[in-house]
């Protein structure tokens, strides 16, 4: 009995394992901050100087219309991640084009990554650390 507990035991801890190790692939960024999709990933403070300095960039502000009208990024279009269309306002969007996404956190607009990438949306930089990265940096929002 004790020997079939800590073979069960060990099976699930193995399967754990396997588990994280592939899910630290599927997560895993490159040197160079980019994901699996090519996506850059960087802090609000490096989101500030890239749209400084790339005039077409669309920002995509993915938080809920209430949280966009109490502060958002100059220039910013609010498409809610939680609209239920959502995915079919993404596929909208010119593939050829430069986009910085966020939401509040970062939470959100990560999970809005594989939409984005259906949308065959190719220069995507997220900011990571969202509005609370922005506002931590000390960066002006602007209201509706």
């Amino acid at each position: 009995m004790r020997g079939a507990a800590l073979l069960i035991l060990a099976a699930c801890v193995g399967a754990a394992a396997v588990y994280f190790i592939m899910a630290g692939k599927d997560n895993a960024m490159a040197a160079d901050g980019r994901d699996q999709h090519g996506y850059l990933h960087i802090p609000a403070v490096e989101a500030a100087k890239l749209i400084e300095t790339t005039p077409d960039l669309v920002i995509l502000d993915v938080r809920t219309p209430g949280e966009f009208a109490d502060g958002h990024l100059k220039g910013a279009v609010n498409i809610d991640f939680n609209d239920p269309d959502f995915a079919e306002k993404i596929a909208t969007l010119d593939p050829a084009g430069n986009y910085l996404l966020h939401c509040r956190s970062g939470n959100r607009s990560g999970k809005a990554i594989p939409d984005l990438v259906a949308a065959g949306l190719q220069n995507v930089t997220h900011m990571q650390d969202g509005t609370l990265g922005w506002s931590a940096a000390k960066l002006p929002l602007v209201t509706s």
